[in-house]
């Protein structure tokens, strides 16, 4: 069985703006990574692949870092210079027995805590939460961390594939933007015995309004969830599909 995600929810007629850009406390800096094909840059949001070499996924994200830019880089190391004056924002886990703590690091490099709490950044271990700290960073200065940090916060990451800017110059907005990303469950097919891959269509109105139909049928004597006997119910975006009404 499989849940029923839109990973992409296509909106006409709307400028290309990000997933997350909001109004954060000063801009973010521009940053040079030397070239490494597998570095990205995603949104900071839940679910978010954090390392290329590590299968981790974010588990919690505070509304003052929800929506940011992240880099995807290695979890052993990563060095970068600043190309352009702006914030940066890097979390590593307090220097506790068993975590592998940069804090002391970035203390010294000038970082300052910021006054977010202690979260789970990914797994459920204490040596696998994290501070928060931030800077603002001048054009010149280089960094370069051991195991293991997280970098956030920055307007630019130059040298890798920054998927939330795949679509800037595209007359419609994407979101999420940052595309191959883990979608937003729409309905969870799986919790009712479907398989959701029968009727499903998206259709806009002429008002502007998009209306997404899925499968809604009973399971029963249903091939397993696969056949596609029953009804149709579909939900109304009123705002370009970012959010959804009820079923109908």
């Amino acid at each position: 069985m499989i849940r029923l995600f839109f990973s992409v929810l296509l909106v006409s007629s709307f400028p290309a703006v990000g997933f997350g850009d909001k109004a954060f406390p000063s801009k973010g800096a521009v940053i040079q990574l030397a070239e490494e094909p597998l570095t990205e840059v995603l949104r900071f949001r839940p679910d978010a692949t954090l390392f290329i070499n590590r299968d981790y996924r974010l588990a919690e994200s505070p509304e003052e870092l929800h929506g940011m830019r992240l880099l995807v880089s290695d979890i052993d190391a990563v060095a970068f210079d600043v190309i352009e004056d702006g914030r940066l924002i890097i979390m590593t886990p307090p220097s506790i027995d068993g975590a592998d703590s940069q804090a002391s690091k970035l203390e010294q490099a000038g970082f300052s805590r910021m006054e977010i709490d202690l979260f789970q950044l990914f797994g459920d271990r204490a040596i696998n939460q994290v501070e928060a700290y931030e800077k603002e960073v001048k054009a010149g200065e280089s960094y370069a961390f051991d195991k293991w940090v997280v970098v956030a916060g920055f307007k630019e990451a130059r040298g890798t594939r920054d998927w939330t800017r795949m679509h800037d110059d595209l007359p419609f907005r994407i979101y999420p933007d940052d595309l191959p990303n883990t979608g937003i469950l729409f309905i969870d097919q799986q919790k009712h015995g479907r398989s959701g891959h029968a009727g499903i269509t998206l259709t806009e109105c002429h008002n502007g309004d998009i209306i997404a139909f899925y499968q809604a049928g009973p399971v029963d004597d249903n091939w397993g969830g696969h056949g596609s006997a029953g009804w149709s119910e579909y939900r109304r975006s009123t705002d370009g599909g970012e959010t959804w009404g009820p079923p109908v």
